[in-house]
């Protein structure tokens, strides 16, 4: 059953393939564009082919977090696919390059900066919205009409990552710490809360 499972995911992701390329040749062709000033609008396109076949929880991302608008989430669910194959949020957080670098001399260990190792626009697409928790935390009217089909699971998760973090970045602000070093701690949290509403609302991988 795995290997039935195996060949029609990789006929799928293939012909999802198959369509961002008649795209950029249409683009490229048809429309005689010569560069690749319309990158973005082409990336967008691929996200939005390649989402419906990539995660389960991309409507409860959108409609939990005020920070995550419907764009922020296509891109988050494309980047990161799979939210399983992470056994816990700090392997996440640790994929998507949010993790301080570490040295070790004797008993002492120093931290620096984080180290960027992994998926970049997925890291950026993040700091960018943990920029929103500098503001307290409420449900405002839209928020609450997009979250109202969401399981009450998925609506615990959110409003404690939105009561957390916004206490923890106007913490950490009053400590002196610059904007830039604080929007990043809440950016490597939210890649947690979003691991734990993937885990809550993807069923669970199927074994042969």
């Amino acid at each position: 059953m795995s290997q039935i499972q195996l060949l029609a995911d990789a006929v799928s992701l293939g012909s999802i393939y198959a369509l961002v390329a008649l795209g950029i040749g249409l683009i490229f062709g048809v429309m005689r564009m010569i560069n690749f000033a319309h990158g973005d609008l082409i990336m967008l396109g691929a996200y939005a082919l390649v989402v419906p076949t990539a995660a389960d929880f991309a409507p409860p991302l959108i409609g939990a977090w005020p920070a995550v608008a419907m764009v922020a989430a296509i891109i988050l669910v494309a980047e990161i696919g799979d939210f399983r194959r992470f056994a816990t949020p700090r392997q996440l957080m640790a994929w998507l390059g949010l993790v301080p670098r570490e040295h070790s001399s004797g008993g002492s260990t120093s931290r620096g900066a984080i180290t960027k190792a992994g998926n970049g626009r997925a890291r950026r697409l993040l700091i960018e919205s943990a920029w929103t928790y500098r503001l307290p935390a409420r449900i405002a009217a839209e928020l609450l009409a997009r979250s109202a089909a969401l399981p009450e699971a998925v609506k615990a998760i959110a409003w404690k990552a939105q009561v957390r973090l916004c206490a923890r970045y106007r913490r950490l602000r009053c400590t002196g710490k610059p904007t830039n070093v604080v929007t990043v701690a809440i950016a490597r949290e939210l890649a947690a809360f979003a691991w734990a509403i993937a885990i809550t609302v993807m069923p669970a991988p199927q074994t042969a």
